[in-house]
């Protein structure tokens, strides 16, 4: 057994709740419905200028984000509809080097079927203060 090797590959799992949500760490599962709600032709208006996102895309931004919340604790994390169990949407954190210095932004993107529903506002204070409060 390798110990190193076996330590650095562990698991990261976050899980908050709010009253209608769950923020939780992307999994596998998440590559199709996150397809779907990026190549959303109304979604991408609010996503950075880039080629058209494939699932190769997907599989590879799910690896990244779980080895980012590994590295740094912080990610984009998926978030979904606690009463319908659907993937609703991502938000979270994600360090940007723009400008003056590294910076780090609060982001969120949703399904358009879940626009208009207050999720990004109910999202927002239900993970990254709570996660900082807990450190």
């Amino acid at each position: 057994m390798n110990w190193v090797a076996d330590t650095y590959d562990l698991v990261v799992s976050t899980r908050l709740e709010t009253a209608r949500l769950v923020i939780r760490t992307f999994e596998a599962r998440d590559a199709d419905p996150w397809l779907a709600m990026v190549t959303d032709p109304e979604v991408r208006r609010f996503l950075p200028a880039g080629p058209a996102p494939t699932m190769e895309l997907a599989q590879r931004i799910i690896g990244e984000r779980q080895a980012m919340e590994r590295e740094l604790g912080h990610t984009m994390w998926a978030v979904e509809d606690k009463m319908a169990g659907t993937f609703a949407g991502q938000c979270g954190l994600r360090p940007v080097d723009e400008g003056a210095g590294p910076e780090i932004d609060l982001t969120y993107h949703y399904t358009r079927s879940c626009w208009n529903k207050g999720y990004a506002t109910e999202a927002a204070p239900g993970w990254p203060f709570r996660r900082c409060r807990e450190d």
